[in-house]
Parts: C-alpha cells; structure tokens; sequence
C-alpha cells in the first residue's frame, strides 16, 4: 500500500499503468493494482476497501487476457 497526499487520481492510475508495463516486459513478475483517490483522511479504510475491490478488478482482467497464466 502507498499513500500519498497531494496527488490526482489521473496520476495515480499513470503510475500504476507505469509499473505495470515495467513488470510485463518479463514473464516472472507480475501483479495487480488497485488505486484509490479519497479527499477525506478519516475514510482511510474506506479509500482501503476500494482500491483492493479494483486490485481484484485489475487482476480479473488480467487473466481474462492471459487465461495461461492463470494458477491452478
């Protein structure tokens, strides 16, 4: 988890995208991602429940385009 102040969520999802394309350039990494803007600094573990429902998003995505990999 990074959390970070001051950001936009366009910036958070080129970030992500960044990494991402870092990691698909080798077959022995790989990973999901799940970004999350909250305003508010109290809904911490509501900006948390959020960005783990889109890693779990990302991740589905990611085998349905790469059903190979996926464990079994």
């Amino acid at each position: 988890m990074v959390l970070l102040r001051d950001t936009t969520l366009e910036y958070l999802q080129e970030k992500a995208r960044q990494v991402k394309e870092l990691a698909s350039q080798t077959d022995t990494v790989s990973f999901a991602v799940g970004v999350c803007l909250e305003e508010n600094s109290q809904r911490i573990y509501d900006a948390m429940k959020t960005a783990d429902a889109n890693m779990y998003e990302d991740k589905k995505a990611f085998y349905d385009e790469h059903p190979e990999r996926k464990r079994r």
